[in-house]
């Protein structure tokens, strides 16, 4: 079985995993009562699973409670098997809060704006594959390959709200906004909550450099 040689690797070879429900991107499985297993998308580069590594990394430094990675035995801390990319995290306490329903919106808004005044200060050089920034998303290569689309009215509603999208980036742009890296993901489910406070902050996958305003949709 591939996860008991991933275990293995960590000197764990006689702990059950148990499969985690959550994630979208990627898989996890709780190993033990402190663990977690993370599997991670086929997607995700050795690059940009570094660069989250060296995220979390820093914060822990600065006291945010957020999951840095255990070494292997061999001191990896991504464990590949059968072409998948591996690595062990504790397990953070608390439970996931529900993006629907946030307990605090305002406290998470200012928690954001901290949390964006740190990561201005990691000095961690993003992979080429990182999630683009807010003002190059409209020319970003994905947009490039509309022709490709069967539908020519949704392709024109496409191109058409692009165009608009290209207009107010250019006005914004023009501004001059600072780019810094944020979280990329900011919403309540990525919270965990014991006794009422925040007690970890999950899923920096879409971490990257980007105009800090772009997080305004995010925060309550």
């Amino acid at each position: 079985m591939t996860l008991r040689l991933v275990l293995a690797a960590y000197g764990l070879e006689n702990v059950r995993p148990y499969r985690v429900g959550a994630g979208r991107n990627n898989e996890h499985w709780y190993v033990g009562a402190g663990l977690v297993l993370r599997r991670y998308s086929a997607f995700r580069s050795d690059a940009a699973i570094d660069y989250e590594h060296a995220i979390v990394g820093q914060l822990r430094e600065r006291s945010w409670p957020v999951a840095v990675p255990i070494p292997s035995g061999a001191g990896r801390m991504v464990v590949v098997d059968d072409g998948r990319r591996y690595s062990l995290f504790p397990r953070l306490a608390g439970r996931r809060g529900i993006p629907e329903r946030p307990r605090q919106p305002r406290e998470l808004g200012r928690l954001l704006g901290r949390l964006h005044r740190d990561l201005a200060a990691v000095s961690v050089a993003g992979p080429p594959d990182a999630f683009p920034r807010i003002l190059e998303m409209p020319a970003d290569q994905a947009w490039q390959r509309l022709d490709a689309l069967d539908d020519p009215v949704l392709s024109g509603l496409i191109r058409r709200k692009l165009a608009e999208v290209r207009t107010a980036a250019g006005s914004a742009a023009s501004g001059r906004p600072g780019v810094q890296l944020v979280h990329g993901d900011w919403h309540d489910g990525n919270i965990l909550y014991q006794g009422g406070t925040v007690s970890g902050i999950l899923d920096f996958d879409f971490a990257h450099p980007t105009c800090p305003w772009s997080m305004l949709r995010s925060r309550p």
